[in-house]
């Protein structure tokens, strides 16, 4: 799906830019219509995943489940756990078969599904998601001054500030905190160098 709406999207809008979907803070609605009254559940999408291969059977087995969603088995537990746990849900222990609760009641027409599990979890998918995208506008800062110093050969610190803004500007608004980064970054790697007569200048190395 995400590479699909890349492919898409990508060659209609924006080229060389990449759509990043961050499916734990993705949210959809079931309807419950099997039920004496009408609920409007918000979930996640793992848990919507789960929950969706019961739309076609009232049972299923774990496996079952596991094949329509096509969820990791550590994520899939926690999303049956939650459904069983709010009873939307029947597990039959013996035979290991979820069953869609025909007797579900809520006090609440419409309600979110959550649990702790879930949120720990979502924090810790958009730390890490967080971090990718800070590396990787670190690593096209870097290209960035690279390329400006090899055009320019020599540059002072503000000058080069503003080229590596001028730069990104189409995909993002680099911080000043860390192009300098980047720039003792390049420094340590032997990339660029400052001036022996000026330290607030930059030289190429060749």
């Amino acid at each position: 799906l995400s590479s699909g709406i890349n492919a898409e999207y990508g060659a209609l809008k924006y080229s060389g830019r990449r759509l990043k979907f961050v499916f734990p803070l993705s949210s959809g609605t079931a309807v419950l219509n099997y039920t004496t009254r009408q609920y409007t559940v918000s979930m996640s999408v793992y848990q919507l995943a789960s929950f969706l291969p019961f739309q076609e059977r009232d049972t299923n087995s774990r496996q079952e489940v596991l094949e329509a969603a096509g969820l990791e088995g550590s994520e899939l537990n926690k999303c049956l756990t939650t459904l069983v746990d709010s009873n939307m849900l029947n597990l039959d222990k013996d035979s290991g078969v979820y069953s869609l609760n025909q007797q579900y009641s809520n006090r609440k027409a419409k309600f979110k599904l959550q649990t702790s599990t879930v949120k720990e979890h979502n924090e810790k998918e958009v730390t890490h998601t967080y971090q990718s995208v800070d590396e990787d506008r670190r690593i096209y800062i870097q290209a960035a001054i690279v390329r400006s110093m090899k055009s320019r050969k020599q540059l002072n610190h503000n000058e080069l500030i503003q080229q590596v803004i001028s730069l990104s500007k189409a995909r993002f608004s680099p911080s000043i905190s860390m192009i300098k980064k980047c720039i003792e970054v390049l420094i340590d790697k032997q990339y660029i160098e400052r001036s022996t007569t000026d330290k607030d200048t930059y030289q190429y190395l060749a």
